[in-house]
């Protein structure tokens, strides 16, 4: 990401983001700053103060970027100077980090290897967000419901190796780790495994060049806390690996990424299989995400997440759903 500067129109600073392994952020410097006479900036994606861990949060690159660019630009106007503390809206203000303006350290420390400068600043930062809050669980007289459209799913989906049906009659799930729609989850996720893969890349695609709402998928990750379900993102994780690759193995994804790859309108350049894979494990993930958290999402949520599957996967009328 190239910052310009609106007097001379020509570049100011640069971000570089980092990710270790290969698509999870890990930390983010500025590239420039040394010709305002500062010091480049570091940031790491996960807080290393105050007392909550953000052991399920990561800042992603939009979110590394726009904080270190809010915080070059504030020092490169005199606004913020060493040892000063600044607080940074994130996730359309569902989150807050709270960052100190460090000592400068050198930067082959914390390997940021194209800085400007010899030395750079670490921006060490605190998460601040909404309690953990209480599962409201399935009222009892939404239960038939549910195991209704569990049932109905499973009926009209191709079976695929690996994956097992689930019990409708287990809804709702009790001390299972993806939460009492569990049924419903794994449900989705075959559903997901069977869907044409040539056709929903080429779907989601579509969705890039539309450029769809990217921060949807933070925004439910935030929900799971509010609804007690915080810890159905771990499970859901490995899951969508599961799902992935089940899709990425089938010839029509290895013919669609290369169709991709021919598409001028497409922002990758030339990384454009390594993005696609990135499109389709967020995509799965988000859908399982919503699954999990069906009967608490809006019915604009569900909607978003799930219209890039709708032409194949029968998701049938929600049950109990927030609108």
């Amino acid at each position: 990401m190239t910052i310009f500067d609106d007097q001379h129109n020509q570049p100011a600073w640069r971000i570089q983001t980092i990710s270790d392994p290969p698509g999870v952020p890990s930390f983010g410097y500025t590239v420039g700053l040394a010709r305002y006479g500062l010091h480049d900036l570091h940031v790491s994606s996960r807080p290393s103060l105050g007392c909550d861990p953000g052991a399920d949060y990561v800042l992603g690159h939009r979110a590394m970027a726009r904080v270190l660019g809010d915080v070059a630009a504030a020092m490169a106007a005199d606004a913020l100077s060493l040892g000063d503390d600044v607080d940074v809206q994130l996730d359309a203000g569902l989150r807050t980090a709270y960052l100190e303006v460090g000592a400068p350290v050198p930067a082959g420390w914390v390997e940021a290897l194209r800085a400007s400068s010899d030395a750079v600043v670490p921006l060490p930062w605190a998460l601040v967000r909404c309690p953990v809050g209480a599962d409201p669980g399935v009222p009892p007289e939404e239960v038939g419901g549910w195991r209704r459209r569990v049932g109905d799913l499973v009926a009209r989906t191709p079976r695929v190796h690996g994956f097992e049906d689930p019990d409708p009659s287990a809804f709702p799930a009790r001390d299972d780790a993806l939460g009492p729609l569990a049924p419903w989850v794994h449900a989705v996720a075959q559903a997901l495994a069977s869907a044409p893969a040539g056709a929903i890349v080429s779907s989601l695609v579509d969705d890039v060049v539309a450029q769809r709402d990217p921060e949807l998928r933070t925004q439910l990750r935030e929900r799971s806390r509010t609804v007690g379900r915080v810890q159905v993102l771990e499970p859901v994780e490995r899951l969508t690996g599961r799902v992935v690759r089940a899709i990425s193995q089938r010839r029509g994804y290895r013919t669609a990424v290369a169709v991709a790859r021919r598409r001028p309108d497409l922002p990758y350049g030339c990384c454009v299989e390594q993005h696609l894979a990135r499109l389709v494990h967020d995509a799965i993930e988000s859908c399982l995400l919503v699954a999990a958290l069906d009967d608490v999402v809006t019915a604009s949520e569900r909607t978003a997440i799930q219209a890039a599957w709708t032409p194949f996967v029968p998701f049938g009328v929600p049950v109990g759903a927030v609108v």
